[in-house]
């Protein structure tokens, strides 16, 4: 998509692009709340037209283990509208991710914790699949909903080699 060619599109509150690979600095100038976007491999210009404030869904399926998110000036951090996130089994999640993202709900795909508060204050996250066995710091502190941590899809639980500082303050998790 090249840059600005949809700028004038305010209105647009859905964007379904399965097959988009590159996406134009300024494309859009729109308010989004559902973007499913599986084949494109997002960067910092795809930070540009997604909005904080208003992307509720999130399908950013292609981006996959040997990508580290964020990543080029990527994050999600903030995003306090995003409920939900479609990411590709074994996503590696760089530190602060999805940090403050505080309506996210559920994450779709196992995620890989390859650094610090990745998850950090995402209040309404009550589950997440987990492919890593050493939990960074903050990981998941302040995730207040957080009951389950699993290992995989079919539900066994994470049983981590290391835990880190406050990987779990203010969870339901236990780890017993």
């Amino acid at each position: 998509i090249p840059a600005e060619s949809m700028k004038d599109m305010v209105d647009l509150e859905e964007i379904n692009l399965p097959k988009v690979t590159s996406v134009g600095v300024g494309a859009f100038d729109a308010d989004f709340t559902t973007v499913n976007m599986p084949a494109y491999q997002f960067n910092q210009a795809a930070n540009a037209c997604l909005l904080p404030n208003t992307i509720v869904k999130l399908n950013m399926g292609a981006l996959g283990m040997n990508t580290t998110f964020p990543a080029s000036g990527l994050t999600l951090q903030g995003y306090t509208a995003l409920e939900e996130v479609t990411v590709k089994d074994s996503i590696v999640l760089g530190s602060n991710a999805f940090a403050g993202c505080t309506s996210l709900k559920k994450v779709i795909g196992a995620v890989v914790l390859d650094g610090v508060g990745v998850f950090q204050n995402c209040t309404l996250l009550d589950s997440v699949v987990v492919k890593s066995k050493d939990v960074k710091a903050n990981a998941f502190d302040g995730c207040s909903a957080l009951k389950d941590v699993f290992y995989n899809a079919i539900g066994t639980a994470l049983v981590p080699n290391k835990i880190n500082d406050f990987a779990f303050k203010g969870t339901q998790v236990n780890l017993d």
